[in-house]
């Protein structure tokens, strides 16, 4: 009985990893042949998000997207609609306390156009995203950002590069 149940452990772990392997092998598929992306960040709305700085985030984005080798292009335009969209939402853990840790959720997603099944209608959607939740003192709030999105960045640069190996 023992012998049995480590062989159905073990068929549920390779399972498990081979639905994993798949998973990273089609996340990084839908990023072949994007030749440029651009960067939208959504502002924090002033005053919750901690003395977050947005514009410093995408700079930093931008910056860490280029010395990857992505072309970062500064606005979308007919001819490229592909996108990073970065989103921080930051809320205090005990709500009307000044000094409260905050609960923050970090998202970055890639858009692109897409064609619907049905009806071949384009419209632009995420097809490539990952997220960071955590709690931080308020005065951490902007140095932990930061490295939670490059941490996050460097997973999109993974997975864009090997979709596109011998750059651009």
């Amino acid at each position: 009985m023992n012998e049995m149940w480590r062989w159905v452990c073990g068929i549920g772990m390779l399972a498990v990893l081979a639905g994993a392997v798949q998973a990273d092998a089609q996340r990084r598929q839908i990023l072949t042949g994007v030749k440029s992306v651009a960067v939208m960040i959504e502002p924090t709305p002033s005053g919750e998000g901690g003395g977050l700085a947005t514009p410093q985030l995408k700079i930093a984005a931008e910056l860490r997207l280029r010395q990857a080798g992505v072309t970062v292009v500064s606005s979308l335009d007919e001819s490229s609609q592909h996108f990073v969209y970065i989103n921080v939402t930051v809320a205090p853990v005990y709500k009307g306390q000044s000094d409260s840790p905050l609960l923050y959720n970090l998202r970055v997603e890639f858009f692109q156009p897409v064609s619907a099944v049905i009806n071949s209608q384009v419209a632009v959607a995420s097809v490539w995203k990952q997220g960071i939740l955590g709690a931080i003192e308020k005065g951490q709030l902007q140095d932990r950002a930061k490295a939670d999105l490059n941490e996050l960045l460097d997973e999109f640069i993974n997975d864009y590069l090997a979709a596109n190996p011998g750059g651009k």
